[in-house]
């Protein structure tokens, strides 16, 4: 009996041992349920000079098992159980093998109430644009879908020139969710539909109006996907860009940070569309109302928004007058250092809250009870024919979905305005085109200095909230496309957000890249910050804010799903 009972600890232990070992060289989000011989999607990252046909052979050993390989990004999608994919990791040069996560939209419904009827040019509503000059610059939407809107053109004059799907199942047309025609309208609207209204004074357009779109469909009609749609539509969009121009692109959705962006999938694919020349627009996320760890809202970024190559959009909320300065940072806005690399983030903030834009007929957004219509005195002032109708055409929506395509449009103009950037790709393959217009919207936006250090804001909730003015949450400050588009400041290197770190007895100090000089001119710390604001905030940098041990760099401090996809997120600031 004590034979049997010895053997029985030996096995179980075995076993233990066993998947420990394998789930140890996982990745840490892989379900901690998870059994060995349990078949699933992973998404491989791994060094240069892997042996790709040994690995291949390796983990796709069981019969109909699956290959995908991005050499793009040097990541591979596999079919294959848990196992042998852990085993894989421990023989192979494999920086991290994780599950085909869930990235999610980065907005919600807009609050009722006043709100923001029209969004001009930011920065300066009579900007005249250049909007003809050149090829039109084609922008990358990595989204839901984009409908057929009238702002948009339609039938052989519709701007959408490219509807595909990455979502499996889900053809190419329409948008379910109706998240990425919104996002669209920001970017591109003509504001025709508004414009025709009988007394008609105010035409609701979007940023970049003359723009070509693509529909790059990667979520569903929930507003939820995976990495691995990501992957693929990223990997379309370079393949195809020079043949669409595709100069900019837009991914106003995100997820969980776990691991390094070096290793990350989503980071890894976003850093080779910038190296191949597209401005790479992301979304901050929104868990800035969120104390998770303690960090009072700081260290929420959202991944790809974590890579340093990317421009990563806060959003601020509008006050609903014409003037700049009143302005205020929205309080679901999610703030830097990025979790793991502390990467300061975002780079910079514009309009995000209870933004008017198209509403996709039909969807899931438009469906919902919770949605808020723009009513169309917004826009018309005939009492018999609007009076204070809803309208079947525009949706007010939040979040940092809604600031990111703001700047993806204002990349777009700027390359269109600028005969030295329209050329796109050198002999090399290589261009410093996106790293310029980072720089010129860095360099040139209002500083955080400018604003109040610190304000109160109750959410609709009632919860009064402090909200804080600083690089953590607002970079280099509000966009101001009018100056930004002045510039002529021209980059020669790369523009990547540089990693804070800690001083030994106090302080910080922030880490460039080695691409990058900080002593340069247009990349200097204070050209870009500003000289007081990056060194002057105690609750910032304070040591217990960001610095205690395992709060910043530690594994599982941050996300839980129930927190992240909870529904009971709050939006829309009532200041």
């Amino acid at each position: 009996m004590m034979k049997i009972s010895w053997w029985i600890r030996v096995v179980a232990l075995a076993t233990l041992s066993s998947t420990l070992s394998w789930a140890g060289k996982c990745a840490i989000d892989v379900p901690a349920n998870t059994k060995p011989n349990d078949m699933m999607t992973y998404l491989v990252t791994f060094k240069p000079g892997t042996d790709l046909e040994a690995l291949k052979q390796r983990v796709t050993k069981v019969k109909d098992l699956s290959w995908e390989y991005f050499s793009q990004f040097n990541v591979a999608a596999v079919t294959s159980s848990a196992r042998v994919m852990c085993e894989a990791a421990a023989d192979f040069a494999i920086d991290i093998v994780s599950t085909d996560r869930k990235v999610r939209m980065s907005s919600d419904f807009g609050m009722t109430g006043a709100g923001v009827p029209n969004f001009p040019y930011p920065g300066n509503s009579s900007l005249q644009v250049n909007s003809t000059a050149g090829t039109p610059i084609g922008v990358a939407v990595l989204d839901s879908g984009i409908a057929d809107h009238v702002d948009l053109g339609s039938g052989t004059a519709s701007r959408v020139t490219v509807r595909m799907s990455f979502v499996p199942g889900v053809g190419p047309a329409g948008d379910g969710y109706g998240h990425g025609t919104h996002v669209a309208g920001i970017i591109g609207g003509s504001g025709a539909r508004s414009a025709a209204e009988p007394g008609s004074f105010n035409r609701l357009h979007g940023v970049a109006p003359t723009v070509r779109l693509l529909s790059l469909k990667v979520l569903n009609q929930n507003g939820e996907g995976t990495d691995l749609n990501v992957l693929r539509a990223i990997n379309w969009a370079i393949a195809n860009r020079t043949t669409h121009n595709i100069r900019v692109m837009n991914l106003s959705l995100g997820r969980p940070v776990r691991e390094s962006y070096t290793m990350d999938p989503l980071g890894r694919a976003v850093e080779a569309a910038w190296r191949n020349g597209i401005v790479v627009v992301v979304s901050a996320g929104n868990w800035g109302r969120h104390n998770l760890n303690g960090l009072g809202g700081y260290g929420t970024i959202t991944s790809p928004g974590n890579h340093p190559a990317v421009i990563t959009v806060g959003a601020l909320r509008h006050r609903d007058t014409t003037g700049r300065m009143d302005e205020r940072l929205s309080s679901f806005s999610s703030m830097g250092p990025s979790i793991i690399d502390g990467v300061l983030k975002p780079d910079v903030v514009a309009v995000g809250n209870k933004v008017a834009s198209l509403l996709a007929p039909n969807s899931t957004l438009a469906a919902s009870a919770q949605a808020a219509r723009v009513p169309k005195s917004a826009y018309c002032s005939n009492p018999s024919a609007c009076g204070s109708t809803p309208s079947l055409d525009y949706l007010y929506l939040s979040g940092t979905s809604m600031s990111a395509p703001m700047v993806a449009g204002a990349a777009a103009l700027m390359i269109q305005n600028d005969a030295a950037l329209r050329p796109a790709w050198t002999a090399s393959g290589q261009t410093f085109v996106p790293d310029t217009i980072k720089a010129r919207i860095m360099k040139t936006a209002t500083k955080p200095s400018a604003f109040p250090a610190s304000f109160t804001a109750t959410d609709s909730a009632g919860v009064v909230r402090t909200v804080f003015h600083n690089v953590r949450s607002m970079g280099a400050g509000y966009l101001d496309l009018g100056a930004a588009m002045k510039s002529r400041d021209t980059m020669r290197v790369r523009a990547a957000s540089p990693q804070v770190r800690k001083k030994r007895g106090g302080g910080v100090y922030l880490v460039h890249p080695g691409s990058v000089n900080p002593s340069n001119i247009l990349w200097g710390d204070n050209i870009l910050w500003g000289d007081n604001i990056l060194w002057g905030d105690n609750i910032l940098w304070g040591d217990n804010i960001l610095w205690g041990d395992n709060i910043l760099w530690g594994d599982n401090i941050l996300w839980g799903d129930n927190i992240l996809w909870g529904d009971n997120i709050l939006w829309g600031d009532n200041i």
